[in-house]
């Protein structure tokens, strides 16, 4: 039998008992994201070109899914109604949102909660808008170590939304978001970092290392940001290979690179000369993500490990024109290609001296 499916008819016989009645549900629910999981792995087989497994199996572990998760959220499990409401607040299924405020009202002590809640305030989601409710409920969720929350705070005091603005406080926030993991924050410090703002002084090294982090967090446009500076050589080490390379990620997050690119001016038809190479996917897919840039004494967050650091400084040690890429092919042999002083010679093959034996030959 196909490993696939063998593994997924395991992951079935597992929720099948769980599902008996007097079992604890939040072992249900652990079992059901399992095989939701497992699912969404099957639902990208096709794009890999491996045979779809049968259609039977799919339909009957997504029946058994969506049946446990209802299970667990009458049960109370908080992890089951937490992800109910996110899933009725990504849909803004706004029929529902009040069941999503209930929902999320359910683990109102976890962090995760409060964000949530803090997010429907702040937009009126089910109940009436407060910026001031929501700057509260973020804060609590961004005190006990929600990245997603306090990247709200860095936002929200940054233009004084439900709060006094404080421009110090909201840089605080978002660099701890940053380190916390947070792809948005990550990104506006690559800004900050590229542009010398927000108190920082301009450092192509440091604002590449968070471009990188922010791509790798699933951020399109830092990905597309970092394929224009390696495109330009602004700001990194010019590199159609790095280039494409953070280019086919932003395409696999689903950002516009290519008007993003052209807007930045980025002469697209010199860079497709080289193939993008096959799109890196995040964690847990397929393919090879480009080497984290290295930034000596920058704080480390889960999942960057340092073997993946420390191999980014060889490529910066090579001269650019070693790269095998297409630019630097193009540029770095124009500059030597015959200068000035290599033409003098010729013109003095040509002295006095080679006159005199014409001279002489009249004489003869």
């Amino acid at each position: 039998m196909d490993p696939r499916q063998a593994d997924l008819e395991t992951k079935l016989r597992n929720l099948e008992k769980l599902l008996a009645p007097g079992v604890d549900a939040a072992k249900l629910f652990e079992a059901a994201e399992a095989t939701a999981l497992a699912l969404e792995f099957r639902d990208t087989d096709a794009m890999i070109g491996l045979e779809p497994v049968a259609g039977e199996v799919i339909e009957h572990a997504r029946a058994l899914v969506r049946e446990a998760r209802e299970r667990a959220v009458g049960a109370g499990v908080p992890e089951a109604c937490l992800a109910a409401a996110e899933a009725i607040w990504l849909a803004r299924d706004e029929r529902r949102a009040r069941d999503a405020v209930e929902l999320a009202g359910r683990a109102v002590e976890e962090p995760r909660a409060r964000y949530l809640l803090g997010l429907f305030a702040f937009h009126g989601f089910g109940q009436k808008k407060s910026l001031e409710h929501s700057f509260e409920l973020q804060q609590k969720a961004a005190e006990r170590g929600h990245a997603d929350a306090m990247f709200e705070l860095y936002a929200m005091l940054s233009q004084g939304l439900g709060c006094k603005a404080d421009v110090a406080r909201a840089l605080e926030w978002c660099e701890r978001a940053a380190e916390a993991g947070n792809a948005r924050a990550m990104a506006n410090l690559g800004g900050m970092y590229a542009t010398g703002s927000g108190g920082r002084a301009a450092d192509s090294e440091k604002s590449v290392y968070w471009y990188a982090r922010a791509a790798r967090g699933g951020h399109g446009r830092a990905a597309a940001t970092l394929g224009v500076m390696y495109a330009l050589g602004s700001g990194a080490p010019r590199s159609v290979v790095d280039a494409t390379r953070y280019f086919g990620m932003a395409e696999e997050m689903g950002f516009d690179w290519r008007g993003f690119a052209e807007a930045a001016g980025v002469d697209l038809h010199d860079l497709l000369r080289v193939t993008l190479a096959p799109p890196p996917r995040a964690p847990g897919g397929t393919g090879k993500l480009p080497p984290l840039p290295k930034l000596p004494g920058a704080p480390k967050a889960p999942g960057f490990a340092a073997p993946a650091t420390a191999k980014t400084r060889a490529p910066k040690k090579e001269p650019a024109p070693a790269e095998p890429t297409a630019m630097a092919a193009a540029s770095a042999p124009a500059k030597k290609k015959a200068p000035a002083k290599k033409k003098a010679p010729a013109k003095k093959k040509a002295p006095a001296k080679t006159k005199a034996p014409a001279k002489k030959s009249r004489r003869a």
